[in-house]
């Protein structure tokens, strides 16, 4: 068994910011970029109308969360159960706190957010959620 736990929850509050020119205004600091020119607001609701402010005329904000999930997975063993049905190098010392990944867990795509040493934020389409708890459930002691 793996040694990490996992909190599933609605994601709620993540807005994409599209941008079509400029670079990352000030505010929307500590994004996380999922495309070349595409970030993720997460837990930024309140600055989000200072956001559009700072973008007009050169990029857009869609709310994304309601059809999201929300994974936390700490404990030691996070980067092991991210292996589990998932083929990417989760121990690279370049997937560090603030780094952040696109790939596939178990058939399912998602976007993987390193919070911290021990922890990390995996973000999915909610229709999944049963499918990867089942997973992690399985394979790690906190499941």
């Amino acid at each position: 068994m793996i040694d990490a736990d996992v909190a599933l929850a609605p994601a709620r509050d993540v807005t994409v910011l599209d941008l079509w020119e400029g670079d990352l205004p000030a505010i929307a600091a500590g994004a996380m970029q999922v495309e070349p020119r595409r970030w993720w607001l997460i837990d930024r609701g309140e600055a989000t109308e200072e956001i559009d402010t700072a973008t007009a005329g050169r990029g857009v904000l869609v709310p994304i969360g309601g059809g999201l999930t929300r994974a936390t997975i700490s404990g030691p063993g996070w980067r092991d159960l991210l292996s589990v049905s998932g083929f990417f190098d989760v121990h690279d010392p370049a997937f560090g706190a603030g780094s952040a990944a696109s790939t596939i867990i178990h058939h399912v795509p998602v976007r993987i957010r390193v919070t911290s040493d021990s922890t990390c934020d995996v973000f999915f389409a909610t229709s999944y959620a049963s499918t990867l708890a089942e997973l992690w459930q399985k394979t790690s002691k906190g499941g």
